[in-house]
């Protein structure tokens, strides 16, 4: 989930205008059955309820100079009206400029084996993934079976699935029958929020156990926290930044200390990825698709305690 306030200018304002033009059609979106071929303004091109979320639905942001580079001709997704985007795609361009690259890391430095999603959404990191590693078997979890649904049909979610690469599981990620098949999964990525909030369980120590139990020997787990403490941002109070301090302070305890982490910039917010393990040397970080180097040579941070 990439939160509205925390945006690089590829993601500035986009939130807030969907959620606008939302309210205008009474807390509803109402998806077009015609989408211009050259629309000035976001479109809604599809709508599904929910019980899970107050309001899914499927954005196609135009492709127009008034929006930046990044974002133009991309569809997002919405779950509720905070504007926040939980997924975005783009036909043929499966990197996206923001946390979601980093988290395609991970199949680079984990043994062969499939790669678990907790949290797929519309499947960003599945595209990321199956672009960069098309060998790389998927599983991955969504618990609102609305967000599927629209993903396959306005987010190139379908193709995943048909050709094999991807599948789609509707129910709950931390759920005991969220497993990969023995010996487990080789990575495991957790980008698991509601409400736009990173979710109250992986605050806890216990869920990141349960978590690591589903790995396959030499796996890792590599996560999305949500807000990462932001230089000139120090001092003020952040719920958010809190609640990704308690959650990294978990994963900690259920790994014995071995984190690495890094802060993902975008604009004047981050946020913080963690990777589990053994630090990664520069040579086993080599070992990364290039269009994914600068990512695998930003300042990743080993844990070191409750002070980091």
């Amino acid at each position: 989930m990439l939160a509205a306030r925390q945006t690089a200018n590829c993601w500035h304002g986009i939130g807030p205008i969907l959620v606008t033009r939302t309210r205008r059609r009474g807390g509803v979106c109402r998806a077009q059955t015609e989408i211009p071929s050259d629309p000035v303004d976001p479109v809604c091109v599809g709508f599904e309820p929910s019980t899970c979320n107050t309001n899914v639905s499927v954005w196609q942001i135009p492709n127009s100079p008034d929006f930046p580079p990044e974002m133009r001709g991309a569809r997002v997704l919405m779950l509720d009206e905070s504007g926040n985007l939980h997924s975005v795609y783009r036909e043929g361009q499966a990197l996206t400029g923001a946390y979601w690259d980093c988290l395609a890391l991970l199949p680079a430095v984990v043994p062969e084996g499939p790669v678990a999603i907790l949290g797929l959404g519309a499947g960003t990191i599945a595209h990321i993934v199956h672009a960069l590693y098309p060998q790389r078997q998927m599983h991955g979890w969504e618990l609102d079976p609305a967000v599927v649904a629209l993903a396959q049909q306005h987010m190139g979610l379908q193709q995943l699935t048909n050709n094999g690469c991807l599948v789609a599981h509707v129910g709950d990620a931390l759920a005991d029958s969220a497993v990969v098949a023995p010996p487990g999964a080789a990575g495991i990525v957790v980008d698991l929020f509601a409400a736009g909030q990173l979710i109250p369980q992986l605050t806890q120590a216990s869920a990141w156990a349960r978590i690591r139990r589903r790995l396959a020997p030499g796996g890792r787990v590599m996560t999305n926290l949500g807000a990462a403490p932001v230089a000139g941002m120090m001092g003020r109070p952040d719920p958010a930044v809190a609640t990704t301090r308690q959650a990294l302070a978990a994963m900690a305890e259920a790994f014995e200390g071995q984190l690495s982490y890094c802060s993902f910039m975008t604009g004047a917010s981050a946020n913080m990825v963690v990777i589990t393990g053994p630090p990664i040397s520069r040579q086993d970080w080599a070992a990364a698709p290039q269009q994914l180097q600068h990512l695998a040579k930003s300042s990743w941070e080993m844990w070191k305690g409750s002070n980091s």
